[in-house]
């Protein structure tokens, strides 16, 4: 009987770890290598005991929208919330991401977040891209350390900040648009 529960605990682990390792496996950090004239590297290294940190992507006809996510906490609750996030981010972008800029992108979520126990009971920061084909992109914030910018010749922050999504629900986010060259 000892043996039975033992091994039983041992193939509930090695499920539940293999769900946590393929829904982990989803929420990578995953960008095209390109779009129009961009080219994208990102970096990524999970935390060991869970992790909150996302990145997803949705292309439109006229430009590709990215948000990069932090659910705060890096224990397996801040995992669930992740997950729970960007499902309901992949339905935002579902619905939305054709007629929303990335600072009504963001609203519309925190306004959603205001409104929902489930998504409220979490702090997430995040930051909303759109990239354009023309080599525009505009930014949104909220809540996320301001971004930084790197040139050949210099290395600039961007003045792009807002409250964190929820904290305020109808809050409108400022964005900025920005034209890099090539390189």
């Amino acid at each position: 009987l000892t043996r039975l529960l033992h091994r039983s605990r041992q193939i509930r682990a090695s499920l539940q770890g293999q769900f946590s390792h393929g829904i982990t496996e989803l929420l990578k950090p995953a960008m095209p290598e390109t779009y129009a004239s961009w080219k994208f590297i990102t970096r990524y290294k999970a935390a060991d005991s869970g992790g909150g940190d996302f990145i997803l992507h949705h292309q439109t006809p006229t430009n590709m929208m990215t948000v990069l996510a932090d659910v705060m906490g890096h224990d397996r609750q801040a995992k669930f919330f992740s997950y729970v996030y960007a499902g309901y981010l992949r339905s935002m972008f579902r619905m939305h991401a054709d007629t929303l800029d990335a600072s009504r992108f963001l609203r519309h979520l925190s306004q959603s977040i205001d409104g929902d126990p489930l998504l409220e009971s979490m702090i997430m920061t995040c930051q909303c891209f759109q990239f354009f084909p023309s080599g525009i992109f505009r930014i949104a914030s909220a809540g996320h350390p301001r971004p930084i910018i790197r040139r050949r010749n210099n290395t600039e922050l961007l003045d792009v900040m807002g409250p964190l999504p929820g904290l305020v629900g109808d809050n409108p986010y400022d964005m900025q648009s920005i034209c890099l060259g090539a390189g």
